[in-house]
C-alpha cells in the first residue's frame, strides 16, 4: 500500500530515515556499533512505515480507534489490579522480572503501589495515559 502510484512521499518520510541513520551512525561514534541499537532505530523506522502504510482515510483511523479503545480499557485495568493488589501483580502475572516494591521508594504514592500495569513503571504508564487520553479527545469531534 505504501508503495501505490497514488502515494507520494512527503518530508516526515525523509525526516524518519534520516533520523534512523542518525541513530546508528550516533552509536557508532560514540562507543562502537550496538546492534540493539540497530533493533532500535528499526523499530522506529518500520512502525512509522506500517503507519503511514495503513493508516490512510477514515475507515482506517476507525478500525484503529476501535481497537486502541479496547487495549487502552484493558491496560487501565492490569494497572488497577497492581494497585488493589499491592505488587506489581501484572508484571508478575506475565512473567517479567520485577523488583521488590519495598526496595523502590518511588514506587509508592499516597501510601499505595504506583500502577504500572504492562510497563516498566508508573511514569511509563503515566505517558502512555497522556498519549491515549490526547488521541480520543482529539478523535471525538473528528470521529463518530
Amino acid at each position: 500500500m505504501l508503495f501505490q502510484k497514488s502515494r507520494r512521499a512527503v518530508p516526515a518520510d525523509w525526516f524518519v530515515v534520516a533520523t534512523a541513520a542518525w541513530m546508528i551512525l550516533a552509536s557508532i561514534f560514540n562507543g562502537g556499533f550496538r546492534l540493539y541499537v540497530v533493533a532500535e532505530a528499526g523499530e522506529f523506522l518500520f512502525a512509522y512505515l506500517i503507519g503511514r502504510a495503513y493508516f490512510l482515510g477514515r475507515p482506517a483511523l476507525e478500525c484503529f480507534l476501535g481497537i486502541f479503545k479496547i487495549v487502552a480499557c484493558c491496560v487501565v485495568f492490569f494497572a488497577l489490579l497492581d494497585t488493589l493488589s499491592g505488587q506489581q501483580f501484572t508484571l508478575k502475572l506475565f512473567g517479567a522480572p520485577t523488583a521488590a516494591v519495598e526496595t523502590v521508594l518511588y514506587r509508592y504514592r499516597f501510601g499505595l503501589v504506583r500502577a504500572g500495569s504492562t510497563f516498566e513503571g508508573g511514569e511509563l504508564f503515566g505517558t502512555f495515559c497522556v498519549a491515549a487520553a490526547a488521541i480520543f479527545i482529539f478523535s471525538v469531534g473528528t470521529l463518530p
